[in-house]
This record gives C-alpha cells, sequence and structure tokens, in this order.
C-alpha cells in the first residue's frame, strides 16, 4: 500500500454502528491492534449512543479510528459530563498519512466546548498527545488492611454474565451506584458490560447480607476491589469486602476514590504502560484533588 495518499483520499464517517462492512472491518482492528474483541458486547446490546467511533475509511475498510466515549460521572453529587477518547487506532497499511491528526483535530473541535477532555494513552505515544494540547494528570490508589470479622451465614454468590437474571440483576445495582466513592461513573450500561464480558467476566460477586454487588479479583492474599454498588452505605466497607474475600484476604486495593479514606494509605497510582491525559482546559479537579478513575470507566 502506497505511503503518498492524503486524507482526501479517505472517507470521514462518524456513525458507523449500523454499517455492517464497515462495524466488521472496525472489529478486525481493534482486535488486530489491542486483541479485544468487540463483537460479544455488540451483540449483547452493550454499543449504546454514549460509544461513537470516528473513522476514515478506505472503501469498506476503516483505516484509521477515533472514538468519542460519552461519560457521565458523580463527583461529590455533582454530575459531570465529560469526553473520553479511546480506540485510537491506524492500520499499519495506512500509517505515515497523517489519519490520526485529522480524527484527533476534528473530534477536538467538535468537542471544544466541553467540560473536559481525557484519554488514558500507552508509553508508545507519550509524546504525541501534547501536540494536541493535552498534559499529563496524576491519580490516586487507596489500600487498606482487613480485619478478622466472621463471615455472616448469608451466602456470596458468584454471577455468570452470560445468564439472562444474573445480568439484569447487575445492571440494576448499577443504577443505584456505588454508595462509598466519591468519584463513580454513572449512566453508561455498555461501559460497564464491555468489562463484565472480558476481563471482570469471573469477577462479579453478590453479597446476599449486605446486598451488594462486588467487582472483585484476589491478587495472592490482597482483594482488589475495581467497584461496588448497592442501595447505601451503612456497613463499614471493609466489613462488605472481608465478606466476599471469605477469609481469602489480609488487604483490600480499591480501584475507585472513597469517600472516607480514613485508616487507607492512599498514594499516587499509575497503572502500567498508561498514562492518564486531559485537555489541558483547567476545569477538571484531578490536579486539585486525590481522585482516580474507576476501572470500568476505562474505554
Amino acid at each position: 500500500m502506497s505511503n503518498q495518499r492524503t486524507v482526501k483520499d479517505f472517507q470521514y464517517i462518524s456513525n458507523i454502528k449500523d454499517q455492517e462492512a464497515l462495524r466488521k472491518s472496525f472489529f478486525d482492528l481493534a482486535r488486530s491492534t489491542f486483541g479485544l474483541s468487540f463483537l460479544p458486547w455488540y451483540h449483547e446490546g452493550g454499543w449504546g449512543t454514549d460509544y461513537i467511533p470516528h473513522v476514515l475509511a478506505d472503501g469498506q475498510t476503516v483505516a484509521a479510528n477515533v472514538s468519542v466515549n460519552k461519560m457521565t460521572f458523580l463527583h461529590r453529587g455533582k454530575r459531570r459530563q465529560w469526553i473520553q477518547l479511546g480506540t485510537v487506532m491506524t492500520h499499519p497499511d495506512y500509517r505515515g498519512n497523517g489519519l490520526g491528526r485529522f480524527l484527533m483535530e476534528k473530534i477536538l473541535s467538535e468537542y471544544k466546548n466541553s467540560e473536559a477532555v481525557y484519554l488514558f494513552a500507552n508509553d508508545t505515544v507519550l509524546d504525541y498527545y501534547p501536540k494536541f494540547g493535552f498534559q499529563p494528570s496524576r491519580e490516586f490508589h487507596c489500600t487498606f488492611p482487613l480485619p478478622e470479622l466472621p463471615v455472616p451465614l448469608a451466602s456470596v454468590r458468584k454471577l455468570d454474565i452470560s445468564d439472562q437474571r444474573d445480568r439484569a440483576m447487575l445492571l440494576d445495582y448499577y443504577q443505584k451506584g456505588n454508595p462509598y466513592s466519591v468519584f463513580s461513573m454513572t449512566e453508561n450500561q455498555g461501559l460497564l458490560l464491555f468489562h463484565c464480558l472480558n476481563f471482570l467476566r469471573d469477577s462479579i460477586y453478590y453479597s446476599a447480607a449486605y446486598d451488594m454487588i462486588v467487582l472483585a479479583e484476589f491478587e495472592g492474599r490482597t482483594i482488589v476491589c475495581h467497584d461496588l454498588y448497592g442501595p447505601g452505605s451503612a456497613v463499614p466497607l471493609n466489613q462488605v469486602l472481608c465478606t466476599v474475600s471469605m477469609g481469602r484476604s489480609e488487604t483490600a486495593a480499591l480501584c475507585f476514590m472513597p469517600e472516607n479514606t480514613a485508616g487507607m494509605d492512599c498514594v499516587p497510582w499509575r497503572e502500567e504502560d498508561t498514562t492518564l491525559f486531559f485537555l489541558d482546559t483547567g476545569r477538571q479537579p484531578f490536579d486539585r484533588e486525590q481522585l482516580l478513575f474507576p476501572t470500568v470507566s476505562h474505554a
């Protein structure tokens, strides 16, 4: 494929969801670039109106893409509507033609009045995004020891995301929100479903004792809590996690920022091969507070 092509040789499209050939090409490119399978998520109805790929197409082939994710967060009781960019990719046959730059500039122009625009970049492109006005930002991560508590008689049940009733239960509890979080993703069942159909598929638990759904993994003697959903926070968080861990864990690590951090060790956090960038608008709170994007909000 010749590298002497220009953006004018490609068709710009932002509504590929219902175009079968382009949708398939997009899925194929995502799989070859990131190892991600969008197909189960699509078949389960996860692709809603908040996920908008912007592509440059060569006929029925997606040559490059930058996806817009319309995100809603609840931050200290305030509803925040931000834009997360993701699935940034260019097919190897079309690199060197400025396609990614064209898409970034077009999207940033379209969403220039947004309260905040951000993305997560891997280590190979840390010099790329500052060219568009993005600046690296920080996150904080909390850990704390778990007390030895008796496990309630009521059982902890692992939910099966492929079971229609369990999936409906998860989405219903998600609507109740995370009662412990100071910064939580809301109104985005599609992104939650994507994570629960992929890397959190075997990590969804329901505690009947506290009527909570907990997304958690176990790493040695640590329970890694990605998020949890339920009706209220009357029960201490460490008690809920003790119940889910069933005596397997001595420490808890949170992948969201709790409102009450008493007794916790909160330190700067950087995920491996992942750096948070914000468009330099000066209107986001991450530079002023200790915050963390929940795992399930990463697109």
